[in-house]
Protein backbone atom coordinates (compact mmCIF):
# COMPACT_ATOMS: atom_id res chain seq x y z
CA UNK A 1 0.00 0.00 0.00
CA UNK A 2 3.40 1.81 -0.07
CA UNK A 3 3.39 3.02 3.42
CA UNK A 4 7.27 2.72 4.52
CA UNK A 5 6.84 0.50 7.51
CA UNK A 6 4.06 -2.08 8.50
CA UNK A 7 0.93 0.13 9.90
CA UNK A 8 -1.17 -0.87 12.97
CA UNK A 9 -4.93 -2.45 11.66
CA UNK A 10 -7.59 0.09 12.08
CA UNK A 11 -9.94 -1.82 14.61
CA UNK A 12 -6.79 -2.46 16.68
CA UNK A 13 -7.00 1.71 17.22
CA UNK A 14 -10.75 1.86 17.54
CA UNK A 15 -10.68 -0.58 20.35
CA UNK A 16 -7.66 1.03 22.36
CA UNK A 17 -9.58 4.34 21.93
CA UNK A 18 -12.65 2.52 23.30
CA UNK A 19 -10.62 0.69 26.29
CA UNK A 20 -9.05 4.33 27.30
CA UNK A 21 -12.71 6.23 27.20
CA UNK A 22 -13.88 3.55 29.37
CA UNK A 23 -11.00 3.26 31.63
CA UNK A 24 -10.54 6.84 32.00
CA UNK A 25 -14.62 7.91 32.14
CA UNK A 26 -16.41 4.82 33.60
CA UNK A 27 -13.65 3.58 35.79
CA UNK A 28 -13.13 0.41 33.61
CA UNK A 29 -16.97 -0.50 34.05
CA UNK A 30 -17.97 -1.63 30.33
CA UNK A 31 -21.75 -1.84 31.36
CA UNK A 32 -21.57 1.89 31.43
CA UNK A 33 -21.26 1.93 27.19
CA UNK A 34 -24.60 3.29 25.69
CA UNK A 35 -22.65 3.54 22.38
CA UNK A 36 -19.18 3.69 21.30
CA UNK A 37 -18.35 5.24 16.95
CA UNK A 38 -15.90 6.30 15.11
CA UNK A 39 -14.41 7.13 11.70
CA UNK A 40 -11.07 5.66 10.66
CA UNK A 41 -9.24 8.94 9.27
CA UNK A 42 -5.12 7.80 9.25
CA UNK A 43 -3.15 5.03 9.76
CA UNK A 44 -1.17 4.19 13.01
CA UNK A 45 2.22 2.54 12.77
CA UNK A 46 3.04 0.17 15.59
CA UNK A 47 5.01 1.86 18.42
CA UNK A 48 3.86 5.37 17.85
CA UNK A 49 2.16 7.49 20.49
CA UNK A 50 -1.30 8.83 20.02
CA UNK A 51 -2.70 11.38 21.77
CA UNK A 52 -6.48 11.10 22.40
CA UNK A 53 -8.33 14.44 23.16
CA UNK A 54 -11.68 14.65 24.91
CA UNK A 55 -14.23 17.20 24.90
CA UNK A 56 -17.73 16.71 26.54
CA UNK A 57 -21.04 17.57 24.97
CA UNK A 58 -24.58 17.17 26.08
CA UNK A 59 -25.40 13.51 25.30
CA UNK A 60 -21.46 12.31 26.67
CA UNK A 61 -18.28 13.11 25.06
CA UNK A 62 -16.63 13.38 21.68
CA UNK A 63 -12.85 12.81 20.88
CA UNK A 64 -10.14 12.64 17.90
CA UNK A 65 -6.88 10.62 18.30
CA UNK A 66 -4.04 11.39 16.66
CA UNK A 67 0.13 11.04 16.34
CA UNK A 68 1.97 13.77 18.21
CA UNK A 69 5.27 12.55 16.39
CA UNK A 70 3.44 13.11 12.61
CA UNK A 71 2.67 16.57 13.02
CA UNK A 72 -0.44 15.44 15.08
CA UNK A 73 -1.55 13.51 12.28
CA UNK A 74 -5.62 12.30 12.69
CA UNK A 75 -5.79 8.28 13.13
CA UNK A 76 -9.36 8.23 14.54
CA UNK A 77 -11.99 11.23 13.82
CA UNK A 78 -15.51 11.92 14.62
CA UNK A 79 -15.19 9.40 18.13
CA UNK A 80 -18.72 9.55 19.84
CA UNK A 81 -18.56 8.06 23.12
CA UNK A 82 -22.12 8.01 25.10
CA UNK A 83 -22.30 6.36 28.61
CA UNK A 84 -25.36 4.90 29.78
Amino acid sequence: AGFPRPILHGLCTYGMTCKALVDNLLDGDVTGVKSYGARMAGVVFPGETLRLSVWKNDGGYEAVVTAPERDNAVALAGVEFVPA
